[in-house]
């Protein structure tokens, strides 16, 4: 059974009024633009997302987009979103030679670099935080902290 799939495409560089022009010719509505033409949503209907990305790699290179990177945009059941990016001859050598040296798959390597490069930037951005808010905690007593607490607007969610 057949479902519409949401795909983002991530662009080296903007693209002009005239090349999101002729993207739409072939299929109007099919995709939404982001402000800056560097980022694009793609509708793609097919029967599994793997499929989908499939399609939007071939509509895209057909319409001779400048790709960086295409990614689902809505999370799977496990909460996981499936990433396809473009790499250099070179640099996919390595990186198979690794994935094959480590005994592990292309999407497997790729999957561990991600998870540990998104530990490391959660541990870094914690303790950044940490130190901050010792700066301010030094700086600043309770009740003026308090009173900036209780002034300050709500935060925005999203």
């Amino acid at each position: 059974m057949s479902r519409a799939h949401a795909v983002e495409i991530v662009l080296t560089r903007a693209l002009t009024c005239t090349e999101m022009d002729a993207l739409e010719a072939p299929a109007p509505g099919h995709y939404a633009f982001s402000s800056e033409g560097k980022r694009a949503i793609m509708v793609v209907v097919a029967s599994a997302l793997p499929e989908a990305m499939h399609q939007a790699w071939q509509q895209a290179v057909a319409g001779m987009l400048p790709l960086d990177v295409i990614w689902s945009v809505y999370p799977d059941s496990e909460g996981r979103v499936l990433l396809s990016l473009t790499l250099d001859t070179e640099v996919a050598e390595r990186l198979h030679g690794r994935a094959e040296h480590a005994g592990l798959s292309l999407d497997a390597l790729v999957e561990e670099a991600l998870r540990e490069a998104l530990k490391l930037d959660a541990r870094q951005r914690r303790n950044a935080a940490r130190a901050e808010l010792g700066q301010i905690l030094r700086r600043y007593s309770l009740e003026e902290l308090l009173r900036a607490l209780l002034a300050a607007p709500p935060p925005i969610k999203g």
